[in-house]
């Protein structure tokens, strides 16, 4: 119960930091580029939320991924869809 709790108010937090950051990014009108904030930021939000959650991600077929484009695709279990694939 505890853990639920202090990971909602994470997710709240952490929300609103990356979604600022991703707004005053706009706002002075940044690239959108590989390493820009509009990449970073997400990335570091779906990893902060995934491990306030305490998930194990779990990657199935990864040996026959090496060198090739890749695409994810989740089997909606939960709303931890987004966090986990950003």
């Amino acid at each position: 119960m505890i853990r639920t709790i202090l990971g909602a108010l994470f997710t709240l937090v952490a929300t609103a930091i990356g979604s600022s950051a991703v707004v005053i990014g706009a706002l002075l009108r940044r690239k959108d580029t590989v390493g820009s904030i509009f990449d970073i930021t997400p990335r570091v939000w779906g990893k902060a939320l995934v491990w306030a959650a305490g998930i194990e991600i779990v990657v199935h077929g990864e040996e026959h991924t090496h060198g090739a484009e890749k695409m994810f695709v989740s089997n909606h279990v939960s709303l931890f869809d987004v966090p986990v694939i950003a």
